[in-house]
C-alpha cells in the first residue's frame, strides 16, 4: 500500500513540476522540463541533484513563503482558486445558521481589522480574568476543566485515537503540557539553540508587555526556566520515534497514584470522558507532574498559562499582536520574510474552521463527481493489478499471497473528498451585529 501511495504522490509531483514549466514559457505540454535538470551531476552519484539540480539553483522561495517545491506550488493554485470561491461567496446571501452564512461571518470577523484592533486583548480578558482568580491548585483544575473544551487547557489535554496495539479499539491519550518551542531546543545546548531561546525569552516579554505586565523581563525568564524544567521530562525526538516508549497505558487508580496534585480521573469525567484506562505518551512529565505543578509554582504557572493564551490568539486579536507573533515565529523562526496577504490569512481560518463546508464548493467547481469516479477507477485497476502482480511472485509462498492478498482488500480508497460530509450545524458563530468575534 504504501508503494501505492508513493507512485501517486510522485505521478502528482511530476505533472506539477511539468505544470511549472509550462508556466515559465517552455511551450512543452509533454514530459519533463530537462532545462531543471544539471546534467553536469552523473545520475549515479547523486540522482537528485541530476534531475532537480538547475531548479534548486534557480528557484526562488516566495517572499511569503518559508519553503517552495511543486507541493507548495499546488497549494498556492489551489489558494487562489479558492480565493475566487470565496469571492464570489462573499456577494451571495445565505439565511442564518447556513454554512455560507457561517463562512461569511467569520471571515468578516477575521478581515475587520478595525475591530481588531480596537478590541485588542478584550476576547481574551474573560480567560485572564479566571488565571488571575486563581489561589491554590483545585482552582487551577477547575479552571483547566472550563478551557478545555476552547483547547486552552496547557497541561493535560486529550484525544481518542486508534490503540497502538490494537488499531480495531480506540483509545483515550492523555497529552502534556505546551511549550513555546521543539523541545530539541530546551534539550540540547548548543549555540544556535542558544540563541533561539534568547530570542524566544525576548518575544515572550514582549507579549507580557501588551498584558500590562510591569516585571516583564523578569516573568518572561521565569516563564522559559519553566518550560526548560517540562522540556527536561520528555522523550528526546529520537527517543520519540520508538513507539513502545509512548505506550503507557494507565488505569485510573494507576493515574491518582501517580499524579496527586490535581484530580486526573475527576477532570475527565467533567469534561465528559467515560474509560477504564488512558495511554500516556509522556510518562516521565506525568511522574515529575507533582513536582512541576506545585502550590509553590502557582505563580510562575500564572504567568505560564497568560502567555500561552495571548500567544495562541495573537494571530486573531490585534494587528500589533499578530506581527509580533509572525516577527518571531515566521521571520526569525522560519526565514520567511513577510505574512501572506491578510485574505489569505483569512482564508486558512476558513480553512481550518469550516473546512469541508468550503470544501464542497470547491470539488463542485473544481473536482466534480464524474472526476472522483474516474479516479476511483484508476486506483482499482491499480489495485487489480497489484493482485496480479502478488500471484505471479515465484518466491512468495501461498498463505504468504493470501495475507498480501487480504491486505490488498482492505485498502481504504480516499479521493479528494468524503462521501459523508461534517455537520457544522452545532458551530455558532455570531456575526459582528450581534456581538461576535473570533471568540464568541
Amino acid at each position: 500500500m504504501k508503494k501505492l501511495t508513493l507512485a501517486l504522490i510522485f505521478l502528482a509531483g511530476v505533472y506539477t513540476q511539468h505544470a511549472e514549466a509550462q508556466t515559465a514559457g517552455t511551450g512543452s505540454d509533454k514530459g519533463l522540463d530537462l532545462s531543471l535538470m544539471d546534467k553536469s551531476v552523473r545520475p549515479q552519484d547523486d540522482f537528485y541533484n541530476y534531475v532537480s539540480g538547475t531548479w534548486m539553483k534557480t528557484a526562488k522561495i516566495p517572499s511569503d513563503k518559508p519553503t517552495w517545491g511543486s507541493f507548495n506550488k499546488l497549494a498556492e493554485d489551489t489558494d487562489n482558486n479558492s480565493m475566487k470561491i470565496l469571492n464570489s461567496l462573499l456577494k451571495d446571501k445565505f439565511p442564518e445558521g447556513s454554512e455560507g452564512k457561517k463562512i461569511q461571518d467569520l471571515y468578516a470577523s477575521y478581515m475587520n481589522l478595525q475591530k481588531r484592533n480596537a478590541d485588542g486583548i478584550k476576547p481574551i480578558q474573560g480567560n485572564l480574568n479566571k488565571i488571575d482568580a486563581i489561589k491554590n491548585l483545585k482552582d487551577l483544575q477547575n479552571y483547566l476543566t472550563s478551557v478545555t473544551k476552547e483547547g486552552e487547557n496547557n497541561f493535560y489535554g486529550w484525544g481518542v485515537y486508534a490503540d497502538l496495539k490494537d488499531s480495531k479499539m480506540n483509545a483515550v491519550y492523555l497529552g502534556d503540557a505546551s511549550l513555546g518551542l521543539g523541545r530539541d531546543y530546551y534539550q540540547k545546548e548548543n549555540e544556535k539553540n542558544t540563541e533561539a531561546i534568547a530570542e524566544y525569552q525576548k518575544y515572550v516579554a514582549s507579549m507580557l508587555t501588551e498584558l500590562g505586565y510591569k516585571n516583564a523581563d523578569a516573568a518572561a525568564k521565569g516563564i522559559v526556566d519553566y518550560e526548560k524544567s517540562i522540556a527536561k521530562t520528555y522523550l528526546t525526538n529520537e527517543q520519540s520515534r520508538d513507539n513502545t516508549l509512548q505506550y503507557n497505558p494507565q488505569t485510573m487508580a494507576e493515574l491518582t497514584a501517580l499524579v496527586k496534585n490535581v484530580n486526573l480521573p475527576e477532570y475527565l469525567k467533567k469534561v465528559g470522558v467515560n474509560t477504564e484506562k488512558v495511554i500516556i505518551g509522556e510518562l516521565g512529565y506525568y511522574k515529575n507532574f507533582d513536582k512541576l505543578v506545585s502550590a509553590q509554582n502557582l505563580p510562575v504557572i500564572k504567568d505560564y498559562l497568560k502567555f500561552h493564551m495571548i500567544n495562541g490568539s495573537a494571530s486573531y486579536l490585534s494587528e500589533k499582536l499578530g506581527d509580533m507573533r509572525f516577527a518571531f515565529y515566521g521571520k526569525y523562526l522560519r526565514g520567511q520574510q513577510e505574512q501572506r496577504a491578510l485574505n489569505k490569512r483569512g482564508f486558512e481560518l476558513i480553512n481550518s474552521t469550516l473546512g469541508e463546508a468550503f470544501g464542497k464548493l470547491y470539488v463542485e467547481k473544481y473536482f466534480p463527481a464524474e472526476a472522483k469516479a474516474q479516479m476511483v477507477e484508476l486506483i482499482d485497476y491499480l489495485k487489480k493489478s497489484f493482485a496480479v502482480h502478488i500471484n505471479d511472485l515465484s518466491w512468495m509462498s501461498s498463505a504468504t499471497k493470501g495475507k498480501a492478498l487480504e491486505k490488498l482488500n482492505k485498502f481504504t480508497v480516499k479521493v479528494v473528498y468524503p462521501d459523508k460530509w461534517k455537520d457544522y450545524s452545532k458551530l455558532n458563530i455570531l456575526s459582528e451585529n450581534k456581538g461576535g468575534n473570533l471568540y464568541a
